[in-house]
């Protein structure tokens, strides 16, 4: 059974912070522009009539797609997990670092930023959108635990707090009782699972979008940025009151 806090403990919030300086500073937006669903190494799923309905159900343009269609989509989506620290790393607390998944240069570029803290701390990763299983999410947790973790803290990389990945993660660790895509295994852990916030809100992103427009930037004087985002997922959302500073 998972034990599971939301907020960072004063421990937590301190290595979380560490671990976005590490982890999101240069290099990043190579990594978020290299995301590409048609770059995923394909392998057939088997699939039951009841999951080509939650899908369907669930996710909109799945609803015009054949089942061989879906089975396709499902074939990109490729999940990659376990640990990245060696062997010879123990202790008590653990990381576990949570993306979308990139290309295979985006997810070696992303896994070595985590080469200093892995040296410290046992850490595990989990790459990919968990539409189907969560097994490389629970293969880095068992992982994680075998490295002597007891108190786990859960760092998503990823950007947005009200996207279906963020609750599809939310979903397999307990925290949903509603899957975003396929109603998968939930994982399990004896650690203690302290849930840290996404980057989203923190000051560093925006001191990498700084960094970044400043690179692109040939004619600052007569340049404008314009800031894209993902969206949100619902119409309720949508309506949400957004700050802007």
């Amino acid at each position: 059974m998972n034990k599971t806090t939301f907020t960072c403990s004063s421990f937590g919030h301190g290595l979380f912070r560490t671990l976005l300086v590490l982890v999101l500073t240069l290099g990043m937006p190579q990594i978020f522009a290299e995301e590409d669903h048609s770059q995923h190494q394909g392998h057939q799923h088997q699939m039951t009539p009841e999951q080509f309905v939650e899908l369907r159900e669930k996710i909109e343009i799945y609803r015009g797609f054949t089942d061989q269609q879906i089975i396709d989509s499902m074939s990109r989506m490729r999940n990659l997990g376990g640990m990245i620290s060696d062997a010879g790393v123990v202790g008590d607390v653990g990381i576990l670092a949570l993306a979308h998944g990139y290309t295979d240069k985006g997810n070696a570029q992303w896994l070595e930023k985590f080469s200093a803290i892995s040296r410290e701390y046992p850490t595990g990763y989990g790459l990919g959108m968990a539409m189907m299983s969560a097994d490389h999410i629970q293969k880095a947790l068992d992982g994680l635990e075998a490295a002597g973790a007891r108190k786990i803290l859960v760092l998503r990389t990823e950007m947005g707090d009200t996207n279906s990945l963020n609750y599809q993660w939310q979903y397999i660790f307990g925290h949903r009782d509603v899957s975003s895509y396929l109603s998968v295994t939930r994982v399990t852990s004896n650690a203690e699972i302290i849930w840290g916030p996404s980057p989203t809100a923190h000051p560093i992103m925006g001191e990498i979008m700084l960094e970044h427009a400043q690179q692109l930037s040939t004619d600052p004087a007569n340049e404008m940025v314009i800031i894209m985002g993902h969206g949100a997922m619902t119409a309720k959302e949508n309506e949400m009151k957004w700050i802007w500073r």
